[in-house]
């Protein structure tokens, strides 16, 4: 084993994918990318689907938009 420090970041094709003559494999770079986009997405979804957080427009009437009055 070399004690190369770079090679952590080579990039290594998982898929290769010619198209043409463009390289649209995918890498390693590419499957990290794509889990982080996952657990972000994830993450999103679990902190906005209760819908406790938001109130609805519903759940006011509609005199508390026009009423200059904060007892709503």
């Amino acid at each position: 084993m070399s004690n190369d420090p770079t090679h952590q970041f080579q990039i290594h094709n998982i898929v290769p994918i010619n198209v043409g003559g463009l390289d649209l494999s995918f890498t390693n770079a590419s499957l990290f990318m794509a889990v982080t986009v996952g657990i972000a997405a994830g993450f999103m979804y679990l902190a906005t689907s209760k819908r406790g957080l938001i109130p609805r427009a519903r759940s006011r009437s509609p005199s508390c938009f026009t009423n200059l009055s904060l007892q709503c």
